[in-house]
């Protein structure tokens, strides 16, 4: 069983790895190679209704909506498909299915969308600009002091 939010942090880490990466690294084929391979197996686990499971091999082990996954999968998809990796075609294909509403819960994106951290602005979520790094948050100060009580 493979768990969708952690294949989606490595396909979206590979992203951001591979945009980081300088092009003439000797390391970058092996990367590239990793990263089209996941992101071939994680289109074959997507649902019919355009969503992952938690359990991607196995959605009957634990069923229902990953938002998490699928967020990084149509991350991880669409810049693949803007750097020139992945086929245009199936990624969006595949990225852009995740809009589809299900009859029960409706899209995983109109959901978001509607979501009160969507509506404070605090977090971008945005298909036109997969390759936007980090969340549109206001300039602060990082606090001196660990936060998580560590």
């Amino acid at each position: 069983s493979f768990w969708a939010r952690g294949d989606g942090w490595v396909l979206a880490g590979l992203a951001l790895v591979l945009q980081d990466l300088p092009r003439d690294s000797k390391y970058r084929p092996f990367y590239i190679d990793r990263f089209k391979k996941l992101a071939e197996g994680v289109a074959r686990c997507q649902q019919p209704e355009g969503h992952w499971t938690r359990s991607m091999l196995c959605p009957d082990d634990a069923p229902g909506y990953e938002t998490s996954g699928t967020a990084f999968f149509t991350y991880g998809l669409l810049w693949g498909m803007n750097h020139g990796l992945l086929d245009k075609a199936t990624a969006f294909c595949h990225a852009t299915n995740t809009h589809q509403p299900s009859r029960k819960h409706g899209s995983i994106f109109s959901r978001w969308h509607s979501s009160p951290m969507a509506a404070s602005g605090m977090y971008s979520l945005s298909v036109r600009n997969p390759t936007r790094r980090r969340p549109s948050m206001p300039n602060r100060k990082r606090p001196l002091v660990p936060v998580h009580g560590f």
